[in-house]
């Protein structure tokens, strides 16, 4: 386990510590995903595969979760009627 104590700064902002960044192989510029979960903040490396992207979606929605074949198929109709 890795622990780190960090202050949260004047506007909000944590910086992410180089070993948790190293250790989830974060690099400067990519997106992370950020949930609440009981009184934890939880960030994760963003996936870069449209599947796991989907699946990360569905797993942190409020609604009932999906497969990420349902979340893409739902995605495609609501483009779909956007476009018609």
């Amino acid at each position: 386990m890795i622990y780190e104590v960090r202050r949260v700064g004047t506007k909000g902002q944590v910086v992410i510590p180089k070993s948790f960044r190293d250790a989830l192989g974060i690099k400067a510029g990519e997106d992370v995903n950020m949930t609440i979960e009981d009184d934890k903040v939880i960030i994760e490396r963003q996936a870069h595969d449209i599947t796991q992207r989907l699946e990360d979606i569905a797993k942190h929605s409020d609604g009932d979760v999906q497969s990420s074949d349902e979340a893409y198929q739902a995605m495609r109709r609501e483009r779909w009627t956007k476009s018609t």
